[in-house]
């Protein structure tokens, strides 16, 4: 009974067994990840532990004593109040000259043997080559205007300052706008801060999580199957504020409920794709993804039984109208024993329960307060 029960719920791909994100998949963005979150966590708390500060600490203390006043971290020092000053004065006059198609004044900006490095990739060494590059892109854009916001300025000596922010330029006449991250180094040379390399990325917005999961919509409501000897029932709802699809899942066998759970849908921004992590009522658990192939939606997984055998599985979901979806589950092995793949079976979705006139009128009467009161 329990291995029916279990394999036909794990037909469904819900019951945190039917799995398929085989682990090799799953490794590299972990690997890839990992490092960052290790680096930002060593290095931040050693730098506010140092302003509580252990005994031993407090003669590193000094060092730090100009950056006190400031609220954040990356802060310009007071000593270079001036120098920040005069480069962003040099920024707004940059700004100036291009808003007048003027290549030389905005190639002025630069070291002599300055660099540019476009979107594109496209490298243009000395100020003569970055001068060309403007003249040609003003004469095919004429009268753009150039935005520009400096998220982070920082000096790393007295002579050079990294400044790091997003440009946009606003394309006329329709009023396009092409935005991009860069990084600029400027030089201190003769008491003026000049550009020695700036380098631009083109900015790719991503899609909001509810976007993504927007694809996945037509899992949201009440969905059943049921046969003379058992029920397979699912109810998916988005989280409140839309990140998230949760699906709660029950299989009944014989009049009896026999296994149930819930399933998390969300967007994975590092892997750009639909994770799924699910978890059954007798402890089995899974994650894996949810892709498009073709007319067809595929959820692959793999996980842990609750007898702690590994399992994997694949289940195919097509949308036949607005009130039926079919699957089929595939590919479905527990501990190293392969199960033949399902039938494809059809899941309806429930209509709203009508509301019994005669228990509507008791409820009603149940709210009216009694005569005699």
């Amino acid at each position: 009974m329990r291995k029916f029960a279990f394999l036909t719920a794990a037909a469904l791909s819900v019951t945190g067994i039917c799995l398929g994100l085989a682990a090799d998949d799953a490794a590299p963005a972990k690997k890839t990840t990992a490092p960052a979150p290790a680096k930002a966590t060593t290095t931040k708390p050693a730098t506010k532990a140092a302003k509580p500060g252990e005994k031993p600490a407090k003669p590193a203390e000094p060092a730090d004593a100009e950056k006190a006043p400031a609220n954040q971290e990356d802060d310009v020092p007071a000593k270079y109040s001036a120098d920040e000053a005069a480069i962003r004065k040099a920024n707004e006059s940059l700004l100036k000259a291009y808003a007048s198609d003027d290549a030389a004044a905005v190639a002025e900006h630069f070291t002599q043997d300055g660099e540019y490095v476009n979107s594109n990739g496209a490298l243009f060494h000395g100020r003569a080559a970055i001068q060309g590059s403007l003249t040609a892109f003003f004469a095919d854009h004429p009268g753009c205007e150039l935005q520009a916001v400096l998220h982070d300025l920082r000096f790393v000596s007295p002579t050079v300052a990294i400044v790091e922010g997003t440009t946009t330029v606003i394309h006329k006449p329709d009023s396009s706008e092409t935005t991009c991250h860069f990084t600029a180094v400027y030089n201190k040379t003769d008491d003026k801060w000049l550009l020695a390399s700036v380098r631009d990325r083109l900015h790719i917005a991503k899609p909001a999580h509810e976007n993504q999961l927007e694809q996945l919509s037509f899992l949201i409501g009440d969905w059943v199957n049921e046969d003379s000897d058992s029920v397979v029932s699912f109810s998916c709802q988005p989280t409140p504020n839309g990140k998230f699809l949760i699906r709660e899942f029950t299989m009944h066998a014989h009049g009896q409920e026999v296994l149930s759970g819930t399933e998390r849908i969300g967007w994975d921004p590092l892997s750009n794709k639909l994770r799924a992590w699910i978890f059954d009522s007798e402890g089995g658990f899974a994650d894996g993804t949810w892709t498009r192939e073709g007319d067809n939606w595929v959820m692959r997984l793999t996980g842990v039984s609750a007898e702690g055998e590994m399992a994997s599985g694949t289940s195919i979901y097509k949308v036949v109208n607005d009130h039926s979806i079919t699957w089929q589950a595939v590919d479905h092995v527990i501990g190293g024993v392969a199960s033949p793949d399902s039938p494809e079976l059809t899941l309806v979705r429930k209509s709203p329960h009508p509301v019994d006139h005669d228990e509507k009128t008791a409820d009603d009467n149940a709210e009216k307060p009694s005569k005699k009161d």
